[in-house]
């Protein structure tokens, strides 16, 4: 199993901001499938084994861990 993995840091903690917060929320969704797209065309092969790779977004904002 391969594991990809980003992280984005949401702002400073002591100036939240929520519009900020869902739209670092929606870049980081984007980045995922961006990732996973370039893997699919630049290594074909097995589906089987494109299917084992997990892909995982973190963001921290207000002191909060978001998976």
């Amino acid at each position: 199993m391969q594991l990809f993995s980003t992280l984005e840091v949401s702002g400073s903690p002591s100036k939240p901001d929520h519009t900020h917060y869902a739209g670092d929320r929606n870049k980081t969704a984007k980045m995922l499938k961006i990732i996973l797209n370039y893997i699919y065309i630049k290594y074909p092969g097995d589906f089987e084994k494109f299917r084992r790779i997990k892909v995982y977004g973190v963001q921290i904002y207000d002191h909060n861990l978001y998976v």
